[in-house]
């Protein structure tokens, strides 16, 4: 989706992420298990970001669409952060074709009251990616 370097990047033995900041436009490509040891330095990124951003509302972009799982620990902290900085946010898209994530992502958006717009295949995250960033 982007053609240069990320942010932010961190490995485990079972997964992986890489973080875009583009000002109010978060990109994000997590891969393997999310598992306990990623939390950490995801949400520190995360909060890079957050302190970092120009004004607006905030649109955040998952691509998980390698993403197989991830343990409660990752589920119960990013929903705790994007609870606590919900009232920032215009909308939350995720890709993702597992179950088990499609699972979890839907059993988040419950708390966050239908922030999360979901997507199964990649055309229409992309159009959406590129609708929210004006063709940058």
């Amino acid at each position: 989706m982007l053609d240069h370097a990320p942010d932010h990047t961190f490995q485990t033995r079972r997964g992986a992420f890489r973080i875009w900041t583009l000002d109010t436009t978060l990109v994000t490509e997590v891969t393997g298990v999310f598992e306990s040891a990623l939390v950490g330095p995801y949400i520190a990124a995360l909060d890079d970001w957050e302190r970092r951003r120009g004004p607006g509302l905030l649109r955040a972009f998952h691509d998980w669409e390698r993403l197989e799982d991830y343990d409660m620990k990752a589920r119960l902290g990013l929903t705790e952060w994007t609870l606590q900085h919900r009232h920032e946010f215009e909308r939350i898209h995720v890709l993702t074709t597992s179950k088990l994530v499609q699972y979890g992502v839907a059993a988040a958006n419950i708390v966050l009251r239908g922030l999360i717009v979901t997507y199964a295949e990649r055309a229409p995250f992309e159009r959406a990616f590129a609708q929210a960033v004006g063709g940058r």
